[in-house]
């Protein structure tokens, strides 16, 4: 005697929802027969394995359109069909991948943050290749930020009065060597202080920079010209002072005479 599926069956065996079997029936893509006496749905092996056909390609997101078609296509269109999608998919996870590598680069930021938080003041090495004036390419300083905000960049001239725009780039091209600011060699002959910068608003007024530097000139250092931070994050640490942006900022000191 042929085995019997009820519809609670099916849904369960295919871990899909009555509702999806019923509409995909009245959609012309699978049947059933009805009990004679309670009329209720019923199914056959044979249904069953044209029903795993339709949960196979609705997983893989087909068009219900798509598979009105499905028993009218020769192996080549269904090698075609399943081809394409498979291409979707490779490019799906390629975008997936890199959605995490952003994701896990953003955690490292805020690893950096809690370290800076409980290690401030350390002397330690630039981590830039070359440091640029981004203000007059507002559309590249953005991509750089959009690849890893890290690559956003600010440094202070020397009256200290105003920040200006940078970028972190690993090479030049076109014509940023006109607007290098910093570069790896011209730093590594420098000796730097690294702290925190906290920036409640774009004015240098709504930074910590004073603070962070009259910390530094008490540990004996006088402050050099060089000064510029990287971007890490922004957040809200304290509710009082609402969103915050954060900064690992570089500072460079000379020892008192």
């Amino acid at each position: 005697m042929q085995e019997i599926f009820s519809i609670d069956d099916v849904a369960k065996i295919f871990n899909v929802a009555k509702s999806s079997l019923r509409y995909w029936e009245s959609e012309g893509l699978i049947s059933s027969t009805r009990d004679a006496s309670s009329r209720y749905r019923q199914y056959t092996i044979k249904d069953l394995l044209e029903i795993g056909d339709i949960v196979f390609y609705r997983k893989l997101g087909i068009a219900i359109e798509q598979l009105r078609k499905i028993d009218q296509m020769s192996s080549a269109n269904m090698k075609e069909v399943l081809q394409k999608k498979r291409e979707d998919l490779l490019t799906e996870i390629q975008n997936l991948e890199k959605t995490v590598m952003k994701i896990d680069t953003n955690m490292q930021h805020i690893e950096k943050y809690n370290y800076l938080r409980d290690h401030q003041y350390q002397l330690e090495k630039s981590d830039i290749q070359y440091l640029i004036d981004s203000a007059v390419s507002e559309i590249e300083g953005t991509q750089l930020f959009i690849e890893d905000s890290y690559n956003s960049a600010i440094y202070f001239k020397s009256d200290k009065q105003a920040f200006f725009s940078g970028s972190v780039v690993h090479s030049l091209k076109n014509d940023e060597a006109q607007r290098v600011i910093l570069t790896s060699q011209e730093a590594a002959a420098k000796t730097f202080v690294t702290c925190l910068l906290t920036m409640t608003d774009m004015q240098v007024a709504q930074t910590d920079l004073d603070s962070q530097l009259m910390a530094i000139k008490k540990m004996g250092y006088q402050i050099g010209t060089t000064i510029f931070g990287r971007y890490l994050f922004a957040a809200v640490e304290d509710a009082k002072l609402g969103k915050q942006e954060f900064y690992k900022l570089w500072v460079e000191v000379k020892e008192e005479k």
